[in-house]
């Protein structure tokens, strides 16, 4: 696959616009009191399906190609993006948490991930699996493995 000018050209365009809908929808929250890192999560919403795709599809189609060369600089630039945000927000969140608050935190995240997932495989028990068994066997693996999957990309 090629990099042609054109790829180039449409990859420089969507970063730009990327870069400028966040920062100022960010700004605008941070204007409004909000946190202005929700504002240009937003502002990535909005470049999304759920906006720009239903008022004006071909001019989304046309930013954010779904195949390409500048597609798959685009999905690095976005997996990119995920990784920098988590790390920002765990930085945050350390930074914020006081000592005496570590065991606290940490109880409701362990529950919060035990819990749902205790309760899932407490549901497939009672249900059982016949309903949801396709090609492959089911084992109890392969319920964790599905469990802690990584979430997929969102479509653009």
């Amino acid at each position: 696959m090629t990099f042609a000018d054109a790829d180039l050209a449409r990859l420089l365009v969507a970063l730009a616009v990327l870069l400028l809908a966040a920062h100022g929808v960010g700004a605008l929250f941070s204007r409004f009191g909000q946190p202005a890192a929700i504002g240009e999560i937003v502002g990535g919403i909005l470049l999304g399906p759920s906006a720009l795709a239903a008022g004006a599809p071909s001019v989304q189609h046309w930013i954010f190609p779904a195949t390409g060369s500048s597609a798959a600089a685009l999905g690095a630039v976005y997996q990119l993006g995920l990784l920098l945000l988590m790390f920002a927000a765990g930085a945050e969140m350390r930074r914020l948490l006081q000592r005496d608050a570590v065991r606290t935190v940490g109880l409701i995240a362990s529950f919060g991930l035990i819990l749902p997932f205790a309760a899932g495989l407490g549901l497939v028990a009672v249900l059982g699996t016949r309903s949801f068994i396709g090609t492959a066997p089911i084992t109890p693996l392969s319920y964790l493995s599905s469990a802690w999957r990584p979430p997929s990309r969102a479509s653009r």
